[in-house]
């Protein structure tokens, strides 16, 4: 082994140095002003199989450190002109440096000196000159604490990543029942203003719903030696009663006897058939983890909690959240079927009800339709009204649009949007907010479309006045505030383009100036840019994007009146392939409406 010294080979240590062949090789930074001890540092760590740097400067040593990261830092602080403890207080204040662990070198024992620097963080000391072994001993020893202390901030970064950012409610409790950490959605779910005190409560008193919640978990563990998703009731500061699932596994000593509970459900895999693998990921994580926080001593319990919307569905995973309400994938706990997935839209607020049992009556109507998303279940979930429906698996058309669609899958997914818009407007339902993120190709090919929650029923009136809808896809009288029917005639027009040649007949990355596209200019004709286009469908196309209402298809069923008219199997092989081999959706039904 060699030693770097300012990064430069020395050719006073180049020898090779058996003797610290076997020892770990650590980066060492020495800093001193004297040229003599400096040499004389260097050569016996290089012996011990250390790669050293040096600085005789603050400024030296600052650049070296922040350069190399040693993994210890020698620093004679009494060295006369060096500054010694100038440059230790500014490694220890900047933020690349602070970590490092510091071995003070020092040649006059003074116990206030010595008491002041380990206090302002130096990791140890040694008297020099002095014992060589005993040198090496203590940078060995610095170096170790050093990397217990990173494993320790990496332990602690790791659960406050598993711990903070789950969506489920995590709490951690000693043997006596104290709570010793939550996170931010458990103080959200059970409604306290705060963690701090959240965590003040009595376990026993106010977390349970009532005591026979706690004795029937209790009674469970004991008996079974473990639970998998059992529900318990829990009780919210308000008052109110919520329902939970807790899994977990009880934790035996040497001797066999029961000392307390251990979480076992952390879901870092979706699929519940990975459960074996998601359950040894938290037997490692507790053991890896959990002993180096500060608190790992006193553990009992790490639980996972899962609130369930309307005491039946447990919520798996968030897809999504706006300003109207959040979406979330969830499994239902009296299903048979531990893989069978659901959707759930759950309003903000509770002034928000009325307009998701709009979207719901609206998805009633459109029941038995394949290419309609279906509406499994209603449920009120602390006074709010949510939507429970199939969760539909596939790539939306906006990211197989950027993929390249083929002119065949094309027609199939035009036939079968045309399809299902048609079926909506002959209830007169206005979808009003058509676009690619809306519409999900499932892997057979079968086309679902998605997210209600901007459908209008029009059957009272002609149009709309609430302003809705993706700016790119929205028709001028859409812009203007009065959508109607033949808004969404429009918005199929927009994705026949995009489907047939790959651009947007009108965009701009200026709103402004794309809303003055739409208002009052024509689209280029698609064959300008898709050449083999079949004239009968550019007509179509263009039709669609008629300014003016009397010029466009008054509503889909005409427009797919004239698409089948001009061709009756435009898009129908494989449109009608994917029909026959797509819905078990009757079957899948557990509960009707």
């Amino acid at each position: 082994m060699v030693c770097l010294c300012n990064g430069k080979r020395s050719s006073r240590h180049s020898a090779n140095r058996q003797r610290g062949a076997n020892q770990l090789k650590r980066k060492i930074l020495v800093i001193e002003k004297d040229q003599e001890k400096l040499d004389e540092i260097s050569g016996i760590l290089a012996d011990a199989g250390h790669v050293v740097f040096w600085a005789q400067d603050d400024q030296e040593a600052i650049e070296i450190a922040e350069k190399t990261r040693p993994d210890v830092i020698v620093l004679f602080i009494q060295s006369p002109e060096l500054h010694g403890f100038d440059i230790f207080q500014r490694l220890k204040n900047r933020g690349t440096t602070r970590d490092i662990g510091i071995l003070l070198v020092i040649e006059k024992f003074v116990e206030d000196f010595v008491a002041r620097a380990i206090n302002l963080g130096a990791s140890d000391y040694v008297i020099w000159p002095g014992s060589k072994d005993e040198l090496l001993m203590r940078v060995n020893v610095v170096a170790r604490a050093a990397e217990e202390k990173l494993k320790e901030q990496q332990a602690l970064s790791r659960y406050r990543e598993i711990f903070d950012g789950e969506t489920h409610g995590f709490f951690l409790t000693t043997p006596e029942g104290k709570f010793l950490d939550c996170n931010e959605t458990l103080v959200r779910m059970l409604g306290y203003d705060s963690k701090e005190e959240l965590l003040e409560i009595d376990i026993e008193k106010h977390l349970y719903w009532d005591a026979s919640d706690r004795k029937r978990f209790r009674a469970a563990m004991e008996k079974a030696g473990r639970v998998d998703g059992m529900c318990v009731h829990f009780k919210r500061k308000d008052g109110e009663k919520i329902s939970i699932l807790v899994s977990g596994e009880v934790v035996h000593d040497e001797k066999g006897r029961i000392i307390g509970y251990q979480g076992e459900n952390i879901q870092v895999r979706e699929d519940r058939r990975a459960c074996a693998t998601g359950e040894g990921y938290v037997r490692s994580f507790l053991k890896q983890i959990i002993p180096a926080l500060p608190f790992g001593g006193q553990l009992m319990s790490f639980m996972k909690i899962t609130e369930l919307i309307g005491e039946r569905y447990e919520k798996v995973k968030r897809l999504g959240i706006g300003s109207f309400g959040e979406v979330w994938k969830v499994r239902d706990i009296e299903s048979s079927q531990k893989d069978f997935f659901l959707v759930a839209k759950i309003p903000l607020e509770k002034k928000l009800n009325p307009q998701f049992k709009k979207e719901a009556k609206i998805l009633e109507k459109l029941l038995g339709h394949p290419n309609a998303v279906r509406l499994e279940d209603v449920v009120y979930h602390r006074d709010l009204f949510v939507l429970i429906q199939e969760y539909v698996e596939g790539d939306t058309l906006e990211k197989k649009t950027v993929l390249g669609v083929e002119p065949r899958d094309a027609e199939s997914i035009i036939r079968q949007l045309v399809d299902i818009v048609a079926y909506a407007h002959s209830f007169q339902i206005a979808h009003r907010d058509l676009k690619p993120e809306n519409i999900v190709v499932q892997s057979r090919g079968n086309v679902k479309l998605l997210d209600f929650g901007s459908a209008k029923d029009l059957s009272q009136k002609t149009y709309s006045s609430t302003i809705i809808g993706s700016r790119p896809y929205m028709a001028p009288e859409q812009i203007m505030g009065k959508s109607t029917i033949a808004s969404d005639v429009w918005a199929i027009g927009v994705i026949m383009y995009l489907l047939y040649t790959s651009y947007l007949p009108f965009y701009h990355e200026v709103q402004e100036d794309l809303v003055d596209m739409i208002l009052k200019y024509d689209p280029i004709p698609p064959s300008e840019f898709n050449p083999d286009i079949d004239t009968n469908i550019e007509e179509i196309i263009l039709k669609c994007l008629k300014k003016d209402l009397g010029e466009r298809y008054r509503d889909a069923i005409e427009l797919k009146e004239d698409l089948l008219r001009i061709n009756p199997d435009y898009g129908k092989k494989k449109a009608m392939n994917n029909l026959n081999t797509t819905d078990h959706s009757e079957q899948q039904r557990r509960r009707s409406l």
